[in-house]
Order: structure tokens, then sequence, then C-alpha cells
């Protein structure tokens, strides 16, 4: 495998590193020449080995294997941008977090191509997994490809289906996770100021049988952090909802928090190691 990264934001760098000296990978960001997020880039690029290009069509020439993680608003207008070059030996897996309309809109921008289009459903967080990340794929090229990733140390689980079902799980999966995030958040907030967080979290645990402290500590910073991803997964999922005939009250709810936090420049205020308190803080503006 020549791996293609078009995007190199958080999830393209976790699976680089984790790839590195395993198998050759190029990448292309939009941002790679930016004043801001350039000199980042740049640097784990160099990092990991990784081949920075200039131009979306050049990951051709250096890659059989096409990742697109740049953000799920751009998945239909870079399959299309990349078709014109793309050609039957190459395979180009859709891991961005968006709806199967969304998925079938790319798979159709790139049907000129002759290219194997793969809808990947990313199951866990990117960073902490690298390459090793729990996958859900289906469509037309998801077996052949399932094979050789996982040959390569990949976590790779095919489902029947057509373009768009790994990624329908992966929506209604949002509903309940990013929905518990936000709920954790609200709640905590409140409570904090009786200083009942504990006592009510506590009484939680004991009737949902789970230790939802632990899990609190884990996805409320994470839920800030990643507040503007999440954001556009959560519209995709309203949007999936609604093909479904679903209204989506809560999960268009969770947006809109979700955005209130990136109006408010929430996630760049998110410590490293942060938990459950230190995210109330976030939100209070402490």
């Amino acid at each position: 495998m020549r791996l293609g990264l078009i995007g190199f934001g958080e999830a393209g760098y976790a699976i680089a590193k984790s790839l590195a000296g395993t198998v050759e990978i190029a990448a292309f960001d939009i941002a790679t020449h930016d004043n801001v997020r350039g000199p980042l880039i740049q640097g784990r690029a160099a990092e990991t080995g990784v081949t920075l290009v200039g131009d979306i069509r050049d990951l051709a020439d250096h890659a059989d294997t096409i990742f697109s993680v740049c953000s799920c608003a751009a998945a239909e207008e870079v399959a299309g941008q990349i078709a014109g070059v793309l050609s039957q030996a190459h395979t180009y897996c859709e891991l961005n977090s968006a709806g199967p309309s969304t998925k079938q809109r790319a798979a159709a921008a790139l049907a000129k191509s002759g290219a194997q289009f793969v809808d990947v459903a990313v199951m866990a967080d990117v960073p902490p997994h690298g390459h090793r990340v729990p996958l859900l794929v289906a469509g037309p090229g998801a077996e052949a490809f399932a094979v050789t990733a996982n040959e390569l140390g990949f976590r790779v689980e095919t489902m029947e289906g057509e373009i768009g079902s790994a990624s329908a799980v992966k929506m209604f999966r949002s509903v309940l996770m990013k929905g518990m995030g936000s709920l954790i958040l609200e709640c905590a907030q409140a409570a904090s100021q009786f200083g009942m967080t504990e006592t009510v979290f506590e009484s939680t645990s004991k009737s949902m049988g789970m230790d939802l402290m632990k899990f609190a500590n884990h996805i409320a910073p994470r839920q800030i952090e990643h507040a503007e991803r999440r954001w556009h997964e959560m519209e995709e999922v309203a949007i999936t909802l609604r093909e479904c005939g679903v209204e989506p009250l809560m999960s268009q709810a969770c947006a809109e928090h979700l955005k209130a936090m990136v109006d408010r420049d929430l996630p760049s205020k998110v410590p490293t190691g942060s938990n459950l308190d230190h995210a109330v803080d976030v939100m209070k503006g402490v």
C-alpha cells in the first residue's frame, strides 16, 4: 500500500505516525502554507516522513490508496476534485463523519474515475489508536481494502450493504455518543453550582450500571476540544435522521450546543489532560 491523505489534521497525523516506516505516505492539506497551521503541518510531516504535495491531484502519483480525512463538509467536493486523475488502480476511502447521502454523492463524483470507493466509518477516536482504530467499511471496494489493510495491522470490519451503510451506523451511534456528551456538560454545569456533581453522577451510575463519572471525565473535555468537527458531524446526523423520517430534535440541539462552543472559541481553552471539572470551568468561562 502507498497511502495518500487528503487532510493532515489530527486524524491524518495519528494514522501517519503509527504507520511511519511501514508504508510510503503522501498528504495534501489546504493549510500547509497557512501562517497559523502551516508550521504544525510541516513539522508533523517531517516527524513522520510524510511527503507533502502541493495539489490534491498530485496524490494520484504518490499513492494507490487515498484516505479522505478532511471534513464532512468537504467530502463531496474533494472527491470531485481528485476524480479526474484517479484510475481503476486506485482505492478511495471516505473516512469523514458524513451521512449516507453525502457518502453516496462523493461516490457518484468519483465514479467516472473507475477507482474503487470505500465507505468507511471510524468507530473510535483516532489519536489513541492511529491506524489501528476500529473501522467499519461497506461498498464495492470494501472487501479488497479490508484484506490489504488488515495485513498492515489495521482493524477493518466489513459489512454488507451499499455505500452509506457503514456511515449510517456511525451517524446513529453519534446520536447517542455526542448527545450524551452535551447532556453530561449541561447537567454538570448546573449540578456544580450546588456542589452536587459527584452525588448526581454516583446516583446515576447506580441506575445505569456503569461508572458514569469515568465516562464523563473522558467525554466532556473532548466534547469541547473537538466541538467544531462534532458540530458538523451532528448536522450530518440531523440530515440523516430527517431522511429516515425522524425529526432530529435532540441531535439538532446537540449540534447547536457544539456550535455555541465554537462561537465562544472554547475548543482552544481546554487544557491537556482535562477532566469533567476542567470542562465545566471552560463552559463557565472560569
